[in-house]
């Protein structure tokens, strides 16, 4: 059976020693729509989301329901030759691939990402060493 697109595995298995930061204990591949495949290797870290404590009581939180595409995203903010805009693709894609529940829980997702957008070069320029 040919592999669909998203995360290969239900399950994320991490070492962690303060509950927010993460680290992969084994290797994670995700197909994309496109049919590309990208691998989140062992050792890749992620903090989850970086979204604002009081985005929290919206239910935009750093863990929960997107936790694996904050993790994907992470890696590729981190460690990938992506640009910019197609890190911030592939997160919105594998939101998409984890499903919504409604038209409010999609519109969360969209506004995490829009934020990303808006707000996050300087988190991708500090994670690839680059000044500006």
């Amino acid at each position: 059976m040919a592999a669909q697109p998203g995360f290969q595995v239900n399950a994320f298995k991490v070492f962690t020693t303060d509950g927010r930061n993460v680290v992969l204990v084994d290797p994670v591949d995700y197909l994309s729509l496109d049919g590309t495949w990208y691998r989140m290797e062992a050792g890749t870290t992620s903090d989850g989301g970086s979204t604002p404590k009081i985005a929290w009581s919206l239910g935009i939180t750093p863990f929960g329901k997107w936790w694996k595409p904050y993790v994907f995203h992470d890696r590729n903010f981190r460690s990938s030759t992506l640009s910019f805009d197609k890190c911030n693709d592939l997160l919105w894609e594998s939101m998409q691939l984890q499903g919504f529940d409604g038209p409010e829980d999609e519109a969360k997702a969209m506004a995490i990402v829009e934020a990303v957008r808006k707000f996050g070069l300087q988190a991708f320029n500090q994670d690839r060493g680059i000044t500006t």
